[in-house]
């Protein structure tokens, strides 16, 4: 099974394109590299540096989920 990366947006799901062959590959090459890529850089904390209430808000619009 594929897992597929996706942004849970006011206006929708928003399927990013991106596929991986597991979920934590899922996790690690999408949800936290988006992360880390992004919204925290400047900071220079990474995905688990930050405390869980933002990283559980985070999650809950990046997501990984089955794709056919």
């Amino acid at each position: 099974m594929k897992w597929a990366l996706v942004l849970v947006l006011m206006s929708g799901i928003w399927d990013s394109g991106l596929r991986f062959d597991t979920y934590k590959d899922c996790m690690v090459k999408g949800v936290r590299a988006s992360f880390n890529n992004s919204r925290m850089r400047e900071e220079e904390k990474q995905f688990y540096d930050i405390d869980p209430d933002t990283r559980n808000d985070y999650q809950d619009i990046v997501k990984c989920v089955p794709s056919k």
